[in-house]
């Protein structure tokens, strides 16, 4: 770009940071006390549904009558109100950091007051029922029946599922957080009941910290994994803001809610077509209730429909189920079948997924596995993040090697360069087609230094993936003030401002990569990379400490690496020999061909139809036709 333009771009940039601080927080809700009101869910006008079915805000937070199950993973409490897993207890995880507690999912949400047990029968969006099951503790594992008020019966079975012999008492056994559902359905009256207008409550999720949106929302599979960002459903240009979405599936492989860290897969034995119905709510975050409602944080949750099917009068229907309640850890679901290691969502990645996605995928289970092994090597996840990177960087050091001679080379030129812009100032055409010439001249791809960095994107992309959803990150400690490597590094605050460390650290050390870069191009262009790294730190600052931590270290690596190059001795520009054209030769050959066509088309244009060469002669002109035989007079003929 030019000088326009990078003006441009840095005017976009600190417009973008004044109305992030300054406009934002004045345009949202104030906080209330209280928390947040969900808006009030019905069912649809046309959906007849029976008295016990109510709004999902009318929804009562007594469960009734409650039952657990229990394995070494896990506690799933059954409630008798809506005959569901109302909650699951992680018994590997905990609430907080110092905390005892455990982690639950699927709890009541702190803001709205909601709860709606996995299981629990469902009329579209909103509606589902509140039917108090009676229930039975069997060898088998917890037996709900209840007669909804249209007649139908509906028995739902909930149990633990065992061990594999290979995978039993192994750390990475996911059998721990799987409940089997089967529910069955019989039509006790006299009309025939369509079966497809009810769905399955899927759970509810949301992130467990403001900074976790990108990464929460819902999911189905069939065929394609299909994934939806809770902000997806806000409005955007010309697609309208809403707060429920449903589709339909051919193939309803399996389907989900998933944050940043943790995920409810429910998946049906027997792949059926259904409904995809979702409904994000507003939430709290515990320990950020102000922040939650600045930034208007939302929840997620889901249903799956019953295939489309009738029950006549005595008829019975039954359908198995699968819930995994649980962290997202690729260990575990990449064991899981049906291809549900894709709810990781590696590839997600806005605006980068088409390009890169297929690259990205790959790469960061292949971090991710790396990562883990190198904890168990050394105990501790820093150093693993630390090592991983000295590994990732190792892997782009021919890259970096590559886009480094070329800048070398690109910064020789630049003297040369800057007489082309001198000599040709008013005419910006000539002086990129001479700009073009020169570096053919030398044998300079002015593409060595960005196809270099373009490999290095989708590696980078898929590390960053990694590291900002890396359960295993959660609540592990470095050194020092790093307790916690999925939070930022906060070592004090003051006037309730939080001071980071490695944040600043990253930014210092952007600023001696960029500074020990060769220097090409104008002034202007060089100011505006010095101020990437202060848009990095705002944009940065409130970052997991394992991601800083990450992108100083390579920053430290990339300075040595800069330094041993700059210590190469700089090989002397010299003029190729006439050789053959290489392809910015001929680029430059055919810019040249196609301005003396423009020249050409231009001069024959003005010369008008005198010349012969009007357009109303066609393409050849009269010049290239035949002239007439001159008349003879008349009486002259022999």
């Amino acid at each position: 770009m030019d000088r326009t333009g990078w003006i441009g771009v840095t005017t976009c940039a600190v417009l973008l940071v004044l109305w992030y601080t300054l406009v934002l927080p004045k345009t949202l809700p104030k906080p209330t006390p209280g928390g947040v009101k969900a808006p009030v869910a019905t069912a649809p006008a046309d959906a007849k549904a029976p008295e016990t079915f109510v709004g999902t805000a009318n929804k009562p937070a007594d469960p009734g009558k409650t039952f657990d199950l229990a394995t070494s993973r896990a506690t799933f409490t059954i409630a008798s109100r809506g005959g569901g897993i109302s909650t699951a207890s992680l018994k590997d995880f905990k609430r907080t950091m110092g905390s005892e507690a455990p982690l639950v999912l699927n709890e009541p949400n702190r803001g709205t007051g909601l709860t709606l047990p996995i299981g629990t029968l469902g009329l579209g969006s909103g509606a589902f029922e509140d039917t108090v099951y009676q229930a039975e503790e069997k060898a088998d594992g917890i037996v709900l029946t209840g007669t909804l008020g249209n007649g139908l019966k509906v028995v739902k079975r909930f149990a633990t599922l065992p061990s594999p012999e290979d995978k039993a008492g192994q750390p990475n056994d996911p059998t721990g957080h799987l409940v089997s559902f089967q529910l069955r359905l019989e039509n006790t009256g006299k009309e025939p009941l369509p079966v497809g207008r009810y769905s399955v409550y899927g759970g509810a999720m949301a992130t467990t910290h403001t900074r976790g949106q990108m990464d929460t929302g819902f999911f189905w599979k069939q065929g394609n994994f299909v994934f939806k960002r809770v902000d997806w459903l806000k409005g955007f240009l010309f697609r309208p803001d809403r707060e429920s979405y449903e589709s339909e599936a051919k193939h309803l492989d399996w389907a989900g809610v998933k944050s940043e860290y943790f995920t409810l897969i429910t998946r049906p034995l027997e792949h059926r077509p259904g409904k995809i119905w979702a409904r994000r709510f507003a939430t709290t975050i515990e320990g950020e209730e102000e922040q939650s409602i600045k930034m208007q944080t939302k929840g997620i949750e889901c249903a799956l429909g019953l295939p489309p099917d009738t029950l006549a009068p005595g008829e019975t229907r039954v359908f198995d189920y699968e819930i995994y309640m649980g962290p997202k850890k690729f260990a575990l679901i990449s064991q899981l079948p049906d291809g549900q290691r894709a709810a990781m969502g590696y590839d997600k990645v806005p605006m980068m997924e088409t390009l890169f996605g297929w690259i990205i995928k790959p790469l960061a289970q292949l971090f991710v596995t790396l990562l883990t092994t190198f904890n168990g090597w050394f105990g501790n996840y820093g150093v693993a993040v630390l090592l991983l990177t000295v590994v990732v960087r190792a892997i782009m050091w021919p890259l970096h090697a590559k886009a480094h001679a070329t800048s070398k080379q690109m910064a020789q030129l630049t003297p040369m360069l800057n007489e082309l812009r001198a000599k040709y100032e008013d005419d910006p055409q000539k002086m990129q087609q001479e700009q073009m010439k020169l570096w053919a001249e030398y044998g300079i791809n002015p593409m060595g230094g960005c196809l270099p960095a373009l490999v290095q994107m989708p590696i980078f992309i898929a590390y960053f993936r990694m590291l900002s959803s890396a359960v295993e990150l959660r609540h592990e400690p470095f050194v020092a003030w790093i307790k916690d490597l999925s939070m930022p590094d906060t070592i004090t605050s003051i006037g309730g401002f939080d001071i980071n460390l490695l944040p600043v650290l990253m930014a210092a050390t952007s600023y001696v990569q960029f500074a020990m870069m060769p220097k090409t191009g104008d002034k202007n262009q060089r100011m505006i990379f010095m101020m990437f790294p202060l848009m990095f730190l705002y944009f940065c600052y409130t970052y997991a400490s394992a991601l800083a931590l990450y992108w100083t270290w390579s920053n430290l690596i990339s300075i040595f690496q800069t330094y041993v190059l700059n210590k190469r001795p700089i090989p002397p520009l010299q003029k190729l020999r006439k050789r053959k054209s290489s392809w910015i030769e001929r680029l430059h050959q055919q810019a040249e061909a196609a301005q003396r066509a423009q020249a050409a088309n231009r001069t024959a244009t003005a010369s008008g139809p005198g010349t012969g060469t009007s357009s109303n002669f066609g393409e050849r002109g009269p010049r290239n036709q035949k002239p007439k035989a001159p008349r003879r007079p008349k009486g002259k003929r022999r």
